[in-house]
């Protein structure tokens, strides 16, 4: 009998969401970079917006439900950001979207990838974090590392 109660709880976990099963079947959504524009506020601050492309690659539609991302500078993780953004995301079509970033540290204006000559948005970087979709299942996340942009 204890071992029907403990069948029920954990179907009953499964059903909400709240214990995730590994093997969903589904594979990993691609993030690839766009572009990026580089916004110096002062010697030391910069707001970087990255534009990238989020795909599915599986036949059916997910909900993205947040991405969670770490810009990654000359191999130095720089910034992270983390957004709620309740899309759809069909099946192999590019979902873009717009993700920010505020650096600041001193020395930045000293950071060969800051420099004048990326101000036309060629910032060498990736972006590496997790992408969290919801499915009949309930959430799945996966792991991504972006496409490196603007490498010089």
């Amino acid at each position: 009998m204890q071992r029907a109660w403990g069948v029920i709880i954990f179907a009953s976990l499964m059903g909400l969401g709240l214990i995730q099963c590994k093997g969903s079947g589904l594979k990993p959504c691609q993030v690839e970079i766009i572009r990026t524009e580089v916004n110096p506020l002062s010697e030391n601050d910069v707001f970087v917006i990255v534009y990238v492309a989020v795909t599915n690659p599986n036949p059916k539609v997910l909900r993205l439900t947040s991405i969670t991302t770490d810009l990654i500078v000359s191999r130095k993780k720089v910034g992270s950001s983390h957004i709620s953004e309740p899309l759809q995301l069909s099946p192999n079509i590019p979902t873009r979207l717009t993700i920010s970033f505020f650096i600041s540290y001193t020395g930045l204006h000293e950071d060969p990838a800051f420099t004048l000559r990326h101000h036309n948005g060629n910032l060498p970087c990736q972006l590496e974090g997790e992408v969290t979709v919801n499915d009949a299942g309930g959430s799945v996340t996966f792991p991504f590392r972006s496409n490196e942009f603007g490498s010089p």
